[in-house]
């Protein structure tokens, strides 16, 4: 969380495009992170698939941004 913090800092301070999209996928994935996390400390608990449908999400974040990274890297 801190590498991904300090690149999101890097990225907004050097307005590099790269990190705004891979900074809006994490907050949006995060947001749906907590809210998961939110309703299971309440005791509202989601099927397994959610969880499933939910790390995927996570993985596929990861590769996009770290793709879009990588992109504007090497152009």
């Amino acid at each position: 969380h801190y590498i991904t913090f300090i690149y999101c800092i890097d990225s907004w301070a050097s307005q590099q495009t790269s990190g705004y999209i891979f900074c809006s996928m994490n907050v949006f994935v995060h947001s749906i992170m907590y809210f998961y996390y939110a309703l299971n400390s309440i005791g509202i608990y989601l099927p397994q698939t959610f969880k499933i449908y939910l790390t995927s999400l996570q993985v596929g974040q990861m590769v996009l941004g770290l793709s879009t990274i990588i992109i504007q890297k090497n152009n």
